[in-house]
């Protein structure tokens, strides 16, 4: 037997030659022509091997299993044949057809593939024997791997088909077989051809696995001890949506999983530990029913446990993106960003992005021990020697000038220093302000045990104590480009002394002040004191401070411009002028949407808003309130924008869009990102660059006015439009409806008297677009009716600020009509005209007024007629009556 391959289609071609040795053998004692004759006939059988290959990589030792059937007599039903090209028919699945009641299976073991890659072939998986009948015969198989039930084992769906042809030889004495084998391909119907050595080979891979573990930062401030505390991270189904409480995402599912940390009293130095919850595996096992698979977005929410007045309320919200890695196929990627905190889970998320490096963080004391030296304070003996503590609360009040302030815009944080010149210290208190201004650090961190009455400092000794306050760069302070920041320092001064007749511990003396750095001494604040400027005697006096009196930070929105083009529907290239619209900020509270300014557009259809300073994460809208000439006012607001800060724009920031009232969390976030910081060099210098060029033409930088202010053009479908007025005019006759042609028309301005438009009808209606403006009151005039036809009285009309046509006079006595927007005007011939004055004339003394012929009303010309029509009947009847008598007579 010898075997070769064509060199072009790798098919494996067979021939046996089969030789036959044939003996005299003498029958009887026949001779001649009655001798007997033997004849030898050939039997051609072949065969064919359809071997299987298994690789295995990332997996221990296993044995896998495989099923073929013949599907000869049922191919046409599952695949079309052209030439070489093998399709699918639509919802075949090779694989179930090899799988379901397989005529063969057949078992390879392969080793273990942890360290390599493995693989194992059985060259005689398949064997097949033929003893063909005719010349060709063609038979179909296919081939498929069973799915095993090993954990973290990816198995190879790929099912093969294979074809195998049997040729008998043109002499009928050998026999030659080819083999093509097709396989699936993903996402594909169509078959892909083997090539190279003939066979089918599938691979099964280890599940691809990844790690994420969520870290914190705990701090502890009190007089006591620290207690143990616990955390939980709760796995959520989404993200909540904006102004949405963190508990409706907290629902009850048995796929949402749940994971804990604690931190042992012991465990934090100088008031600091680390929060380290317990590495989450993800797994990429296969799709399908029973295979776990958490590639895409998780979403968790993490708290911290315990009794609400000692435990931080904060709770975060971190999404976790699992991807493939393009770098190994055998690992996940897990990346984790926190999108947010809220102040507990029945308040709605902040925004958060936090610097590169730095870690959420839980903020808390023990409060039972606080109370407790409260407690023995008050009641202690007069003048006993007893530890005694002294509470003081500083508050501070962020002003933002040229727009609302929003609550948790502005982040800060009141160090203890040594000195006023220092700029490090021990954290006291970090907290945001509220939708007031109002920044309480007592509030945010309280250590007296009094909740009606709360304070962040607590002293056991007497001395003088410094502080500072200073932006919280960690949640937002001094990062919004939006916003130009004051440089003033605020400090806080209190001296406790121990009283010597009560042993007690008071505070003489609590003021607010100034770091003035130029002549390097703290400056206590006169306004801090009642009647300070009358009274400058009252000036340090503790008694005579005002509970009342913060100092306020004052911060400045910087200066924005807001542009936006309008142009009309039918030519978006043209912009119109005289177009109002009113920007308004997008508002939950009952109030409603709070109007923000109103502009009108000018040259180039641009319409400019000074010094709007627009915020982030606020929803914005325009809404138009005039329209310009020949257009009508738009029923629709614009779609919502909003605000993101964008490292890549020339000003820092970008407008974004949504048809709902929620972000785009995704952009925002991705928008907001910041930069590593050798990119966000090279990203400014070439912002810098850009505009310096551009400066040198015309002083302008790009991304900004004229005047500095940042120019925030809003670009969406290429700004707003508002449709033309349309309007049409038919000329008809009374009593036929049809067109009355060399009729002069014009249309006036009722209060101007001036002309705005004028034709001269014809067989077909006078469209008029952009022509006519809204609101605008016009006199439809017919200034020359052709020979035949009396002059139509004038039609008045208005259009609305929608484009709809109102006819207000000139109707009467059916002189015109109107159907949607077209305005019908009817002419009436003379003769008309003048039937009717006689039939006016002859029944002067006949009380038929009131259906004499008018102008264009065809109805009291046809009461006449049928009249004089009823008259004449009865002259007729009459007259043959008489004629009928006399023949009776006769």
């Amino acid at each position: 037997m010898a075997s070769y391959k064509e060199k072009d289609n790798n098919v494996l071609l067979t021939s046996t030659t089969y030789t036959t040795t044939v003996n005299s053998v003498q029958i009887g004692n026949q001779s001649g022509d009655d001798a007997a004759t033997v004849t030898n006939t050939l039997d051609l059988k072949t065969s064919v091997n359809i071997p299987v290959t298994k690789i295995a990589d990332g997996i221990a030792a296993n044995t896998f299993t495989f099923g073929l059937k013949d599907v000869t007599a049922n191919i046409d039903s599952l695949v079309d044949q052209a030439g070489n090209k093998i399709t699918l028919k639509n919802s075949v699945n090779l694989a179930e057809q090899a799988l379901t009641d397989s005529d063969e299976t057949a078992t390879i073991a392969v080793a273990d593939s942890t360290s390599e890659v493995v693989s194992g072939t059985d060259a005689k998986t398949f064997k097949f024997n033929y003893a063909p009948t005719t010349a060709e015969e063609t038979h179909w198989y296919v081939i498929a791997e069973q799915p095993g039930a090993t954990a973290g084992v990816v198995y190879d769906t790929t099912a093969y088909l294979v074809k195998i042809t049997t040729t008998l030889s043109e002499d009928g004495r050998s026999l030659s077989t080819a083999k093509k084998v097709y396989k699936t391909v993903s996402d594909s119907s169509e078959l892909q051809e083997v090539a190279g050595d003939i066979g089918v080979t599938f691979t099964n891979v280890a599940t691809p696995k990844g790690t994420w573990q969520f870290k914190a930062d705990k701090f502890f401030y009190g007089l006591g001890a620290p207690h143990d505390c616990s955390f939980t991270l709760q796995e959520i189904e989404r993200a909540p949506e904006a102004g949405e409480p963190l508990a409706n995402v907290l629902v009850s599912n048995d796929n949402l999983q749940q994971w804990t940390a604690s931190i042992a009293a012991a465990d934090l130095t100088d008031g600091h530990a680390f929060i380290s919850f317990p590495a989450i595996n993800y797994e990429q096992q296969g799709e399908g029913e029973g295979f776990q698979n958490d590639v895409g977005d998780h979403y968790y929410l993490i708290t911290e446990d315990g009794d609400e007045a000692v435990k931080d309320t904060t709770a975060y919200v971190v999404k976790v993106t699992v991807a493939e890695d393009a770098a190994n196929t055998r690992n996940l990627t897990a990346t984790g960003t926190v999108l947010g905190y809220a102040d507990d889970i029945n308040s709605p998320l902040n925004p958060l992005t936090l610097p590169e490096g730095e870690l959420p963080a839980f903020y808390n004391t023990d409060t039972y021990d606080l109370i407790s030296a409260a407690s023995y304070s008050v009641y202690a003996a007069s003048g006993e020697p007893v530890d005694q503590v002294c509470y003081v609360d500083p508050k501070i009040v962020k002003n933002l000038e040229g727009r609302a302030i929003k609550s948790g815009e502005f982040a800060f944080k009141l160090i203890q220093v040594a000195n006023y010149n220092d700029t490090e210290g021990e954290l006291i208190s970090a907290t945001t302000n509220d939708e007031f201004g109002m920044v309480d650090f007592d509030k945010a961190n309280n250590v007296s045990g009094d909740l009606e009455n709360p304070s962040c400092l607590a002293y056991t000794k007497p001395g003088t104590y410094y502080y500072r306050v200073i932006e919280d760069t960690s949640k937002g302070g001094m990062n919004d480009q939006s916003v130009l920041y004051s440089d003033q320092v605020i400090t806080f001064t209190t001296v406790i002394e121990q009283d010597e007749a009560t042993g007690q511990l008071v505070c003489t003396d609590m003021y607010y002040g100034w770091w003035d750095a130029a002549a390097n001494q703290n400056v206590r604040f006169d306004e801090q004191y009642a009647d300070y400027e009358t009274q400058p005697g009252n000036i340090g006096d503790m008694s005579k401070l005002n509970p009342d009196w913060h100092p306020t930070i004052n911060n400045k929105a910087r200066p924005m411009d807001l542009q936006v083009r309008k142009t009309s529907v039918s030519d978006r290239d043209e912009g119109l002028v005289g177009a109002t619209y009113a920007l308004y900020m997008v508002n939950e509270n009952p109030q409603g949407d709070i109007w923000l300014a109103e502009a009108t557009s000018e040259e180039g259809g641009w319409i400019t808003y000074k010094n709007v300073s627009l915020a982030t994460n606020n929803l914005y809208y325009f809404k138009e309130t005039a329209a310009p000439a020949g257009h009508t006012v738009s029923e629709f607001r614009s779609p919502y924008f909003y605000l993101v800060e964008d490292a890549t724009s020339a000003n820092g920031y970008a407008l974004k869009y949504t048809d709902t009232k929620y972000f785009d969390a995704a952009e925002t976030e991705a928008a907001a990102a910041p930069l590593a910081a050798a990119e966000a060099q090279a990203l400014q210098a070439a912002i810098a660059a850009q505009a310096e060029a551009t400066a040198a033409d015309d002083q302008t930088k790009p991304g900004h006015s004229a005047d500095g202010n940042i120019l925030l053009t809003y670009d969406k479908d290429g700004g707003v439009y508002d449709e033309t007025t349309q309007i049409e005019v038919n000329k008809l006759d009374t009593r036929t409806h049809e067109w009355v042609e060399g009729a002069k028309l014009v249309i006036l301005d009722k209060e101007s008297g001036k002309e705005v438009a004028s034709w001269t009808s014809g067989k077909a209606p006078q469209k008029l677009a952009k022509t006519l403006n809204v609101g605008t009151t016009y006199l439809l005039r017919e200034v020359e009716a052709p020979g035949e036809y009396r002059l139509a009285n004038d039609v008045e009309f208005v259009i609305d600020n929608y484009g709809n046509v109102t006819i207000t006079k000139g109707t009467e006595n059916g002189n015109a009509e109107l159907s949607d927007n077209t305005i019908t005007l009817y002419d009436t011939m003379m003769d008309a005209e003048e039937v009717e004055q006689r039939e006016h004339e002859t029944t002067r003394e006949v009380p038929l007024g009131t259906i004499l012929a008018q102008t264009g009303d065809m109805l009291p010309i046809l009461g006449i007629g049928l009249i004089v029509l009823a008259s004449l009947i009865a002259l007729i009847v009459a007259g043959r009556r008489r004629r009928a008598g006399k023949d009776d007579e006769n």
